[in-house]
Parts: structure tokens; sequence; C-alpha cells
């Protein structure tokens, strides 16, 4: 059990050695590089709806098909939530005008 203990002691120590880290007083800060993410996805689902040229993906069609499902049910609640942005945005407007006209008006 000694060695295993010895080992994984050895092995942190060797993976902390690695890891960017910045001191200050008695803490210590982890710093964190960078994950390049690839923009696969991306391309994938502009390839689907928007019939863009690019790479070829291989994709099951019921995947392509669940994809498209989802992506025109969220287009669908973003113009509902926009909808519902602009009333209250108009809402916001009259009350600040009648706010307006009160505080002026009331004096």
């Amino acid at each position: 059990m000694d060695s295993v203990e010895g080992y994984f002691a050895e092995y942190l120590s060797r993976q902390s050695k690695k890891t960017a880290r910045r001191k200050r007083g008695r803490a210590v800060f982890i710093i964190e590089r960078e994950i390049e993410r690839s923009s696969v996805p991306s391309e994938l689902i502009d390839k689907l709806l928007l019939g863009s040229e690019g790479d070829v993906y291989i994709v099951e069609k019921g995947v392509a098909e669940g994809l498209i499902i989802r992506i025109r049910s969220l287009e669908e609640e973003n113009a509902k939530l926009r909808r519902i942005n602009a009333a209250l945005q108009v809402a916001v407007a009259v009350l600040l005008l009648l706010t307006i006209l009160l505080w002026a008006f009331g004096r």
C-alpha cells in the first residue's frame, strides 16, 4: 500500500510542476489555459440549415432530423420571447412617459 501512495504522491508532484500557478501570500492560484474549441458543431448546423459549403459530415438521418426539429422549436421560442420583450419595452416606455408627465404636471 505504501508504494501505491508514494507513486501517487510522485505523480501529483509531477503534474503540479506542469501546471501554471501564481502565489500571493498563502493563496495559490491556478492559471487555466484556454482550450481551443472546434467549430465543427456550428459548421454542421450551418450545413444543415443554410446549405452552406464546407466539410462533409456523416450523421444519422434521425439525428439530423432531431437537430432540425430542435433548432426550429428554439427559433419559435426565440420569436415568442422577442415579441414579449418588445411588448415589455413599450410598457416601460409608456410608464416612464406617464411618470414624467405626472412629475411635471403634478407640481
